[in-house]
């Protein structure tokens, strides 16, 4: 929402093209013109115009998400650090429906929660004097929560423009994944261009490190992907060391526009791993189609400058999900994700409800999610899970009376959409 004359109005979501048409046009006759666009993946960009001299002008964004699963919990990270150059910050926090005070994480101001309406509030204030002087250098603590999550199944429902939405939690016993077993055969699509400056190589060198350990001896095939993909070898890998494989990828060129299609499947090969930043911005080519029983693991370092909708979009349709950490702390995470065999799911169906989508097809954090929209007042859903080798099945029931939910529709809609976001161009 943009102030216009006062107050708040809400804005309209229109096709990117015609957003820019009408910004540009309203531009030229200097009058209130506001446009929000979404870039790649989770990135955003915000023109407002005009900004009056020695004048402010004040816009509202509304941020709508799911919590994760952490340990049990659920986590909640506020982006605080979106506002280390404002003058004056203010947080107004208001947790409904638990029944003990969030937790706390990481080096924030201590904050006072209190009992408020059916649940708990702070209220924490910032000014510029309690920040460092010079903008571009201030730094504000990262800030999160955790609060008491059920550990049985949950189902939401949601009436929405004529049709009933619902929503399954099916929390998954705390549990290790086994060890899966790794190929001796690996391609390694290797991003090297100019975006992948900004990737922690270091942190990817460290987890390939774990990776080729747990192999022990196999080959990999390796393909620099820039704007025109370029062979890089074949290495051979001899009780864990990759050193020869390492010391070409330190010495790659990363430089040039990113064409992430720009290979051909080899046959011969059982597992590919595509360590990206999953921006491309070059080709028009589809993205190569895997064989039946080859899978592709993404691993992506950059954090909030890769597109982890695309990766996990691609890396989920071909029998693999996307790895993504930050830092050495987020290693072990890493790297039990990319190692173990854990819960997957395999099949979805059910009575009453269809269109099924879930949040993805591994369990992340403990927890997997289903969407679809319900054809009948009660419904029943039937997961069929992969774990440690062995297939089971979850009836959850969704009861007429279960409790309403404002999210339902919104996560069921950008679930259907993110599947699709493997290759958004095409679409």
């Amino acid at each position: 929402a943009l102030d216009i004359g006062g107050e708040l109005r809400d804005a309209v979501p229109v096709p990117k093209q015609k957003a820019q048409q009408v910004f540009e046009t309203i531009e030229r006759r200097n009058v209130d013109p506001g446009l929000l666009e979404q870039t790649a993946g989770n990135h955003f960009r915000l023109r407002v115009y005009p900004i009056p001299a020695r004048g402010t002008r004040q816009v509202r964004l509304v941020i709508d998400e799911a919590l994760r699963r952490e340990d049990g919990a659920w986590r909640l990270d506020v982006p605080v650090q979106l506002l280390a150059d404002a003058d004056h910050l203010s947080l107004a926090i208001r947790a409904r429906g638990l029944s003990a005070a969030p937790v706390q994480r990481g080096t924030f101001d201590a904050l006072r929660f209190e009992r408020s309406k059916g649940g708990y509030a702070a209220r924490h204030e910032i000014l510029r004097e309690r920040l460092p002087a010079s903008p571009g250098t201030r730094r504000l603590s990262p800030l999160g929560f955790r609060l008491p999550a059920i550990a049985s199944p949950q189902s939401y429902v949601q009436a929405f423009d004529g049709d009933r939405f619902a929503l399954v939690d099916l929390p998954l016993p705390a549990a290790h994944g086994r060890p899966r077993v790794l190929p001796s055969s690996v391609g390694l699509l290797w991003d090297a261009s100019g975006s992948a400056r900004k990737r922690d190589r270091q942190g990817e060198f460290a987890l390939l490190d774990r990776y080729f350990k747990a192999m022990g001896d196999g080959s990999v095939t390796l393909r620099l992907l820039r704007d025109v993909g370029e062979d890089g070898g074949r290495f051979q890998i001899r009780g864990g060391d990759w050193s020869a494989l390492r010391k070409t990828l330190e010495g790659a060129v990363y430089d040039g526009a990113s064409d992430l299609a720009d290979w051909t499947p080899d046959p011969g090969i059982d597992e590919y791993l595509l360590v990206s930043d999953g921006l491309r911005n070059y080709g028009d080519d589809a993205f190569p189609v895997l064989r039946e029983g080859q899978s592709l693991y993404a691993l992506s370092s950059a954090g909030a400058n890769a597109d982890a909708t695309r990766l996990s979009a691609l890396a989920e349709a071909r029998g693999g999900r996307l790895v993504q950490w930050q830092g050495r702390e987020g290693l072990d995470g890493a790297t039990d994700a990319l190692l173990s065999d854990g819960t997957r799911i395999v099949g979805l169906e059910g009575e009453g409800i269809e269109d099924l989508q879930p949040q993805a097809w591994a369990a992340d954090g403990g927890l997997l999610r289903i969407a679809g929209r319900l054809t009948e007042q009660t419904a029943t859903l039937r997961v069929r899970l992969r774990e440690a080798g062995k297939l089971r099945t979850v009836e959850i029931p969704v009861a007429a009376d279960a409790p309403e939910s404002s999210q339902v529709a919104t996560l069921w809609a950008s679930w259907q959409v993110a599947a699709h976001m493997a290759e958004p161009e095409r679409r």
